[in-house]
């Protein structure tokens, strides 16, 4: 009987002290050896490593992942290599098929599944937010090796041996890593940063590397550079033929990702062209129908983005290594489902996908705030303000409840509380340009006609009639995006203009009405919009 094959578990470190103890716990009964390189540390880590019986290993840290987990190969001495990060842990149920992957005489590596986990659950618990499968279980062999600075990864070597590409097994990594408690503490968005950039210096043709970039700086609000790398790399993109496009999985991600960006400055038209030339590529990922379905939504067109976001409600996986975005599927689907039928006049089905969008995630803030929308629209003004009441002692600093509360408090006549709540709003990225569309009218309704100027992107019917309304008075143009529905814009317009009825000398409306009729050849029936008794 030939001898079972070995396994060495090798681990990359730095100041992991918290973590480095149940990660080596958990692999110690599935691998024969544990080896751990560490990088600098500060704290326990060499010690807690040691007194699990670890072989370790000491490394300068040079900014270079591939660098350091080489140099961790070198400590194994096992035939197959199982590479795992402290702040991961191996699955036991996943791990029973550990030792039959090793009898497989043709395979050089198999794709192990990681699932990422990103928030906690108020019990606690720890819900997986994606999963991918990424080669981290291979041979001991020289000629495998990493590459890439950062986002480092075996398949390059792989590729070069001429093996066959790795397979998907059951062997599961549970990684809590980008909790954003643990990537605040640890900054590791501001390391990651800093390596990214540094090679997208160097190579800026590199696509992986500029997408990988790109949701960095997104994560750390500066979406302006992503925005600018993420146009850079869709042009290299679609430079390239449909084949070698659909041998980079990550592209309907950058398109996703860029058509958001896209449609959070207003390019509308520019995020809808990013999308529909995703899809041309991967017809049924979630995330790029998702972002279809978002633009089509803000431009006005309900019943159109209610069909893309039913797609991505129903889109299944698109790869076998690539799960997607759970809540992308489930309940940003679902609130974009409500937003629209609600905006069509279905309330039915807007509490039923409310309903069901709640039932996924109690606690999703925009689910929440589009609940009190919800009620408000059906009358149930008490039922409203009770769950407005408790949303905000809770998450008044969040966007979509920052900004329905504001609507709400202006809506009694609470005009400090309404301009406290949007004032938050501007410190938060996703609900900026809404709140200063707000606060624009609302300066008018207070009798300041000068001055007032639209220094917000025109991304959605509000933001954009804002704008309209602001030109008028102002005597400038205005160029709108053409993909908005133009009926439903005039039609945003005139709530606007409702809204300038709180100034009961009708200043604004009466300045709107004077200036109006030198706008017709733009925007036909703009002059009509108030009814006589508003413009007197």
């Amino acid at each position: 009987m030939a001898a079972m094959s070995t396994v060495s578990a090798c681990l990359i470190v730095r100041d992991e002290e918290d973590n480095i103890a149940l990660c080596l716990e958990a692999l110690a009964p599935w691998v024969d050896e544990l080896c751990v390189l560490d990088t600098g540390s500060n704290d326990r880590s060499v010690a807690i490593a040691e007194e699990h019986g670890a072989r370790v290993g000491h490394y300068v840290w040079c900014d270079d992942f591939s660098a350091a987990r080489n140099a961790c190969l070198d400590l194994a001495q096992s035939e197959w290599i199982l590479v795992v990060d402290a702040d991961e842990l191996i699955d036991p149920e996943s791990a029973l098929c550990l030792r039959n992957l090793l009898l497989d005489e043709e395979a050089q590596a198999h794709l192990v599944w990681l699932d990422n986990l990103q928030s906690r659950e108020p019990d606690g618990r720890l819900p997986a937010i994606s999963s991918v499968a990424i080669p981290r279980l291979f041979r001991r062999r020289p000629e495998i090796r990493y590459s890439r600075a950062i986002h480092e990864s075996i398949m390059d070597s792989l590729v070069a041996l001429g093996a066959q590409d790795p397979a998907p097994c059951a062997l599961r990594l549970v990684h809590s890593g980008y909790l954003p408690e643990v990537v605040r503490k640890r900054k590791k968005r501001e390391r990651n940063l800093k390596i990214l950039k540094s090679e997208y210096a160097k190579r800026p043709e590199d696509i992986f590397n500029a997408y990988k970039l790109q949701g960095t700086l997104i994560s750390l609000d500066r979406e302006d550079e992503a925005r600018e790398v993420g146009r850079g790399a869709w042009k290299i993109a679609n430079q390239l033929s449909a084949g070698r496009r659909g041998q980079l999985p990550f592209l309907p991600l950058l398109a996703a990702q860029q058509s958001q960006l896209e449609l959070s400055v207003g390019k509308l038209s520019r995020a809808r062209k990013v999308a529909e030339e995703g899809l041309q590529d991967a017809p049924g990922v979630s995330e790029l129908l998702y972002a279809r379905a978002e633009v089509a939504r803000s431009a006005g067109h309900f019943e159109r983005a209610r069909e893309w976001y039913v797609a991505a409600r129903t889109a299944s996986p698109w790869t076998d290594l690539y799960r997607g975005d759970p809540a992308t599927r489930g309940v940003k689907a679902l609130v974009g489902i409500s937003q629209c039928a609600a905006l069509c006049g279905d309330l039915a089905l807007a509490r039923d996908a409310l309903g069901e969008a709640l039932e996924l995630d109690a606690h999703n803030s925009p689910a929440q705030a589009l609940e009190v929308r919800l009620l408000a629209v059906l009358g149930k003004e008490s039922e409203a303000w009770q769950a407005l009441e408790v949303l905000v002692s809770g998450k008044g600093g969040h966007g979509p409840v920052a900004l329905v509360a504001a609507e709400m408090a202006w809506s009694r006549g609470e005009n400090d509380i309404a301009q406290a709540f949007w004032q938050g709003a501007l410190r938060i990225p996703e609900a900026r340009a809404g709140a200063s569309a707000w606060r624009a009218i609302t300066a008018l309704v207070g009798g300041e006609l000068a001055g007032q100027g639209a220094d917000f992107p025109a991304h959605e019917l509000a933001t954009a009639a804002a704008h309209i309304v602001l030109a008028v008075l102002s005597g400038e143009s205005f160029a709108c995006d053409p993909e908005f529905h133009r009926e439903r814009l005039l039609e945003e317009v005139q709530a606007w203009l409702a809204e300038l009825t709180a100034d009961p000398e009708r200043r604004a409306l009466q300045a709107f009405v004077e200036a109006a009729p030198a706008f017709e050849g733009t925007w036909p029936g703009i002059s009509g919009l108030l009814a006589p008794s508003q413009g007197q």
